[in-house]
């Protein structure tokens, strides 16, 4: 950081300030990889168990439909139940992970689409309460899909984290400490950034160290950012006041 027309000098950091807040970016992102195992771990076995049980009532529907064909026809024959089981499975494996990339949130989409998300939209009670049962589909279906979400948010965050290779980790602790002391938004012209500096800023407010103004002029450090490096230091003196 340099000189600025501020007010005078920019700020300076001992380095144990400095280090409480690298510190606190490691724990973080240990804590991200730590999150991103755990959906790995849980969402893989349990995406594949929602096609065992669609390809199931696909069975079950499929014989019902071959009972009502052989009335009219006795010689018709369907094939094993295997083969219908599993192509429904293959088939809908794909398909749920296709359905959750693409659709989004399907629980939101079924609230809007029932009228649920204004409660003036329904003319009567009757269609209240089937926006209810709307509602109630959406949220199982949410519960369902929880598993290919949980997945594919633990591959997006596997390639963010190759976008953010290039992180300048100094400069990002420097910009966090700027911000924490001054407690107010800045304007990126007079914080003396490099010209590189585009990667690390887009690391610290992916995973929301910084706010940005709409012009993207002025920065400020976030909420969330103060918390995690304040209940991190916290944290630090708990556990070296204990090892006394």
């Amino acid at each position: 950081m340099t000189d600025d027309a501020r007010n005078g000098p920019a700020p300076t950091a001992s380095d144990g300030q400095l280090l409480q807040i690298s510190s606190a970016i490691d724990a973080h992102e240990k804590l991200q990889r730590s999150t991103d195992i755990v959906k790995l771990i849980v969402g893989v076995p349990l995406s594949l168990i929602a096609p065992h049980v669609l390809a199931g009532f696909v069975v079950i529907i499929f014989y019902v439909v071959e009972s009502f064909i052989k009335i009219v026809n006795e010689r018709f024959s369907a094939p094993p139940a295997a083969w219908t089981y599993w192509l429904s499975y293959f088939a809908l494996l794909p398909l749920l992970f296709w359905h959750t990339r693409v659709l989004g949130n399907y629980s939101e989409v079924t609230e809007a689409a029932w009228g649920m998300d204004d409660p003036s939209k329904t003319a009567s009670r009757g269609e209240w309460n089937m926006g209810v049962v709307g509602i109630l589909v959406g949220v199982y279906t949410e519960i369902l899909l929880w598993p290919y979400r949980a997945v594919w948010r633990a591959w997006d965050a596997w390639n963010e984290k190759e976008q953010h290779r290039g992180v300048d980790r100094p400069l990002a602790v420097s910009v966090l400490f700027e911000l924490q002391v001054e407690g107010k938004g800045l304007e990126l012209r007079k914080l003396g950034l490099p010209s590189d500096a585009g990667t690390t800023l887009s690391y610290l407010l992916h995973y929301d160290w910084i706010g940005v103004s709409k012009n993207r002029d002025r920065i400020w450090i976030s909420t969330e950012g103060k918390r995690r490096i304040e209940g991190h230091n916290a944290w630090a003196a708990d556990r070296k006041f204990g090892e006394k």
